[in-house]
């Protein structure tokens, strides 16, 4: 009974989180456009929060609450659950997706960059200042570049930015005059709601974990990884059955580079934190197959129904070695 208890109470704050991230881009938008801030601007600095928040509220509570074990675990679980399930559900729900050309010459090196960052940073078992440092430094060179060669071309090739989280990048069709104290106190609410619902999540996990005699660690990466991965899930489901194939593999590069790049980083900069060892013994096998696998499957530019249904059958296999089934 004590379990269902805290599974209530970690859904119902995964649940405000989600929709308190909603409520905040949408103020943001708002007051954005209430500033005059340009399109390009508007929609990679909305794009860039709504992705990483849940996962960036998640981990700064956990610096908080001294359970920094949940920081790397939340951030691989996410990655592998963007790679395996957004791609293989979109894979299995459209038959066929068609890759464009361009895909192999940025955003499949900017998947094995990302790989190539996690890996040096968390080598060592330790995430320092420095290093984030020179992730925040590396995020700021993304976004420039994001900024110049893809922002002045927005309105051209919007499908091909990655979709923050149920808004779909029309950022600029559906803005609504309201005063301007009104927006900041929108945020200042949606800012306290995501702190509190992050605490609860954070707390929740924690005894969860003690109660089904998990490791934290563990819980992190396969119940937290994937709940925070289900927007862009959600997302990519509704962009498959729309044929929308750029849309929904863009959250696969999206939300991998700005959780290295931003949500490991910005807790280093309070205190350094440990990798558990199931980031090596579990997640990052699955990581650097799943990322292989992709580069492999998207060659051709097409990536069909049984190549999906084999993403979804690893994914399956990641969870029952991170349980310890074999």
């Amino acid at each position: 009974m004590l379990i269902i208890f805290w599974f209530i109470i970690l859904f119902a704050a995964l649940a405000a989180l989600l929709l308190a991230v909603d409520f905040f881009i949408e103020s943001g938008e708002k007051l954005a456009h209430h500033w005059g801030w340009p399109d390009n601007v508007k929609s990679i600095v909305l794009v860039s929060l709504a992705t990483i928040l849940p996962e960036l509220m998640i981990a700064l509570m956990a610096v908080v609450a001294h359970q920094t074990v949940l920081i790397s675990s939340v951030v691989a679980g996410s990655m592998i659950a963007n790679i395996y399930l957004i791609v293989g559900l979109t894979a299995v729900t459209a038959g066929t997706i068609v890759v464009v050309k361009h895909w192999w010459h940025i955003d499949v090196p900017l998947l094995f960059a990302c790989l190539a960052l996690f890996i040096v940073v968390v080598w060592d078992r330790t995430v320092t200042l420095g290093e984030g440092v020179v992730l925040l430094l590396a995020a700021g060179v993304y976004l420039f570049y994001w900024a110049k060669i893809i922002g002045h071309t927005y309105h051209d090739r919007e499908s091909e930015i990655p979709a923050h989280r149920g808004h779909r990048h029309h950022l600029h069709h559906r803005i609504i005059p309201e005063e301007h104290w009104i927006l900041i106190l929108s945020n200042v609410f949606s800012i306290i709601i995501l702190f509190l619902a992050a605490f609860w999540i954070v707390k929740s996990s924690s005894y969860l974990a003690a109660l089904l005699h998990w490791d934290l660690d563990a819980f992190g990466l396969i119940v937290l990884g994937i709940a925070v991965a289900l927007p862009e899930i959600v997302l990519a489901f509704q962009a498959a059955r729309a044929k929308k194939f750029e849309l929904a593999l863009g959250n696969v590069i999206g939300a991998s580079l700005f959780n290295v790049l931003l949500v490991l980083a910005i807790p280093s900069l309070f205190t350094s934190f440990v990798v558990p060892e199931i980031i090596f013994s579990a997640a990052l096998p699955f990581l650097v197959a799943g990322i292989f696998w992709y580069a492999f499957t998207t060659i051709k530019h097409k990536i069909f129904r049984y190549e999906g249904v084999l993403y979804l059958i690893i994914f399956l296999g990641f969870i029952l070695k991170v349980i310890g089934v074999y």
